[in-house]
């Protein structure tokens, strides 16, 4: 059975990759953003149908990196909400494992 300080420090590991995967997730946003820029940049140098489809295609990689996005920050809460339940139910037992060792 784990201690205190293990369930702890498994813990703070898991909230730790939990933040790199938003700060992952930041960064595609501000780069989805600088996409945006471009595009719209673009519309106001470059006429015709090949300037249509070009910038219809980089719409369609907005709508793709928005999905990794909204994954990305799905996941980061879901190992949130996993740790925090995994953390609650091991301190719970580790306490009633010590309960049980005092009452011997």
């Amino acid at each position: 059975m784990k201690n205190t300080h293990q369930v702890k420090v498994e813990f703070a590991k898991a909230k730790k990759q939990a933040d790199n995967i938003d700060a992952l997730a930041g960064k595609i946003e501000k780069n989805r953003g600088k996409l945006s820029d471009c595009k719209l940049n673009l519309s106001g140098y470059w006429d015709g149908d090949n300037s249509f489809v070009y910038r219809r295609k980089m719409g369609d990689r907005e709508k793709e990196l928005d999905s990794i996005i909204l994954r990305l920050r799905t996941i980061a809460e879901t190992i949130r909400q996993v740790a925090k339940t995994s953390y609650e139910a091991e301190m719970k037992a580790i306490k009633i494992a010590q309960e049980r060792t005092c009452k011997k």
